[in-house]
């Protein structure tokens, strides 16, 4: 069981780091190409960002066993940072992985009752 877990940790840091880059690469196209890619790009973030953290209708995650944000997600947000911080190089990159982390942590405590006021 913990090898699926972790299987599917690393594809979602993989998945969240491919559309990072496809935004990246955005930049660099056309402009209309360029808005199709981030529009794309954007969905699968939120598509995961959902998945992880506890949106009603993702049933992938296993249920938590008490009250709190789930803890698929904050380890996701945390090897998104430590990817971010360990092996990449651009600026960019770099920060756009941290944001994505920071939009994770946010909708899993959001999701778990548990909004900062």
């Amino acid at each position: 069981m913990a090898s699926t877990t972790s299987s599917r940790l690393i594809n979602a840091v993989a998945r969240i780091t491919r559309a990072a880059l496809s935004k990246e690469l955005a930049a660099h196209v056309n402009e209309e190409l360029g808005r199709q890619i981030v529009a794309r790009a954007n969905q699968t973030i939120s598509f995961i960002v959902d998945e992880y953290s506890g949106v009603a209708g993702f049933t992938k995650v296993a249920p938590k066993p008490m009250p709190g944000p789930n803890s698929a997600a904050l380890e996701l947000a945390m090897s998104l940072v430590a990817t971010a911080n360990l092996a990449v190089r651009s600026d960019n990159l770099r920060n756009e992985l941290s944001k994505i982390a920071g939009q994770i942590t946010e909708k899993a405590y959001e999701n778990a009752g548990l909004r900062p006021e």
